[in-house]
This record gives structure tokens, sequence and C-alpha cells, in this order.
């Protein structure tokens, strides 16, 4: 019994970056022999044992297709599927590397400390990246993630999966799951560039311009909910609902979409509007309640297009008026219950805009 670290530990150690977690991969063993040297067994498609640490260990196996999904394989696993075979289904060279922590030395069967060298990412085989379309996905997120070049050659493997309209195959959820591991990352124009390149984005999404959809913003140390409102900022409602839809977007992302998309022209011109249009505004925004909406939806409409000092006086507006609740308006006692009172605090909410005096203690 052998074992190795494989995957993206390996490969971020090469990198200079800290490893999330470690995977091994154990050759020459049988599941009964790891039952019996204390791993504990979880995997239901393939045997995965974890330590004591809780560290996956999966043996060494093949992978045979039997259908379109990226699901759909059966695997050949146990004591004679060597090192060299389990290595060559992998997906790409920077992630096919092998360290054998015993003799402190990593094993390179596929060119991946050259490709890492190089900042190039390149598949393993050709036909065992053919049969998973999800590979297409996971290539432009690598690319993000990573900030590498993709391999010509690879990029071609990709153009002709989408072609043969693989990705139909793709559930909603794994497309999702892709594009948010894109967005936490640092270059998530490089995962659109990549969906472009290789057509993967008009086969995820056909009925959208996806000429159109770019991220051309500046990578600042923005939150994923607020590249998605941008990303999506050059379409219509119509289209933005369609996009959330289709491939299933957690609701957390489309409010501050949509708010941009209904608002980021006002929030331009926000200083010259009338006291009661900057109460509508803020109360269209995040109904005067949630400061970290407003935050977000001010943090977007800057980067498209610069704010100034309106951004300050939003925020200072914010916490001016949003603190007023019925009973602070003079003569409250008297007013008649109902729409009344709602009108009358929108009323005093801008009387304080507009004379600027202290909120009432």
């Amino acid at each position: 019994m052998q074992k190795f670290v494989v995957g993206g530990a390996v490969r971020d150690k090469v990198l200079g970056l800290k490893p999330n977690d470690f995977d091994y991969l154990v050759v020459g063993a049988t599941p009964k022999e790891m039952l019996a040297a204390g791993y504990k067994r979880v995997g239901k498609d393939f045997p995965v044992f974890l330590d004591d640490n809780g560290y996956e260990h999966a043996l060494a196996r093949k992978e045979i297709k039997t259908g379109p999904k990226h699901t759909d394989f059966v695997f050949d696993f146990g004591p004679h599927v060597t090192l060299e075979e389990d290595v060559e289904r992998r997906d790409f060279t920077c992630n096919a590397l092998v360290y054998d922590e015993k003799n402190d030395k990593i094993i390179d069967l596929v060119g991946g400390l050259n490709d890492i060298k190089h900042r190039i990412l390149r598949h393993v085989n050709s036909a065992h990246f053919g049969e998973d379309p999800l590979r297409v996905l996971r290539m432009c997120r690598f690319a993000a993630q990573l900030d590498f070049t993709i391999a010509p050659e690879t990029m071609a493997l990709a153009r002709q999966m989408v072609a043969n309209n693989m990705l139909a195959h793709l559930t909603k959820e794994r497309i999702w799951k892709e594009f948010e591991k894109a967005l936490n990352t640092p270059h998530f124009n490089i995962f659109i560039d990549a969906m472009n390149a290789c057509n993967a984005l008009s086969a995820v999404l056909p009925d959208i311009n996806t000429a159109a959809l770019n991220f051309s913003y500046p990578e600042t140390d923005i939150s994923p909910v607020i590249k998605f409102a941008l990303w999506t900022y050059s379409q219509s409602i119509t289209d933005i609902d369609y996009i959330c839809k289709k491939i299933n977007v957690p609701n957390e992302y489309r409010p501050l979409a949509l708010l941009l998309k209904n608002h980021a022209a006002t929030a331009q011109i926000y200083p010259q509007l009338l006291p009661q249009q900057k109460v509508q505004f803020l109360t269209d925004i995040c109904q005067l309640k949630s400061l970290p909406i407003l935050e977000d939806f001010l943090c977007a409409a800057d980067i498209l297009s610069a704010l100034g000092n309106t951004r300050a006086q939003c925020l200072k507006d914010f916490a001016l008026i949003s603190p007023i609740k019925a009973s602070d308006i003079p003569n409250f006692d008297v007013l008649p219950k109902g729409p009344e009172i709602s009108k009358a605090l929108f009323d005093y909410r801008a009387k304080l805009l507009e004379s600027n005096y202290p909120v009432k203690q």
C-alpha cells in the first residue's frame, strides 16, 4: 500500500500558496485493507475513506463512461490500478501532480510542473477530458482561480465539446456552482472571457445576447453579489430574471442586480434630487432599514460610474433619517391613524434632509 497527496494541495504547494485541504490517493490497497487499518469508509460510488484527522483517502481508480451526463461513470478500483492510470483520468496537468510525503518528492507524470511554471492550464488526456462536460466550465473557472492561460489545444477541445451540445447534460445546480466559485475568485473577468471564448456562455444561456454579457470592471475587493450585479447590468430586467432562473442563481444575488439596473442612473444625480426624492430613493434601495444593502448598491454604482462625494452623502442621509420612527413626528398623538401616518413620516424625513437639523433624541 502506497499513499500520496494529490490534487489542489500539491498544485498550491508548488505555487507557494497555502493548501485549503488535503486529499490522499492510495495505491495497492483494497477496501478491506483500508478498514482493517482503521480508516472509516464514506464514499458511495467508489471507496473513499477518512483518517482520524478527517482527511479523505481514495483508492486509485479508472473511470468508464456510461452516458452523456458528467455523473455517468462507473469506476474500476482496487490494488491492480496503478498510479499512472489514476493520474491519466485527471482533468488538468496542474491538478495531476502527486506528492510523496514519505520521500518528500513531487511526482510529475504529465508535465504539470512546467505548465505551472508558465501558468498554463492544459488537459491531461483528450479522451478522458472529452467525456465530462463539466470540465469545460471547470477549465474556465480554474483559469480565473489560478490566473492561468488556457492551452490552445485545451480551448479547441472545449469548443468541440460545446459544439457537440455536451453542456446540455449539465444540471442548473452544477452550472451555478462553477459560476459561484468563479465569482469568489479575484478574476471573474477571466472566467467570463474563457466562457465566451469556448462558446460555453451562449450554450448555458441560449436566449441571452452573451456578447454584451461581459465583466469589464476593475477587479477590486468586492463581494460575489456585487460582481454578479455588475455582470448582469447590461441586461434588461427580463433577462436578469431569465439568467437567475436558467442557472439556478440563489435568492441573495437577484435583489442587488435588479436594484442596480433600476436605480444606478438615479444615484448619479442624487445631489440634485429634491428632499422628497432622496427619501424615496433611499426607501427604494433599502426601505431605510438595511445599511449593508445600501452600501453594496453604492459600491456597485460607484464602480459603474464614479459617484465621488455622492456615496458619502447617501450614507450620511441614511444615518440621519433611518432612525426616525412615527412617534418622533411632532404632534404624533393627534395625527389620524392609518395611511396618514406613513405620509407624515415620509414628509418629516424629507424635512429633516431639507433643514438638516438634529434627529430628535
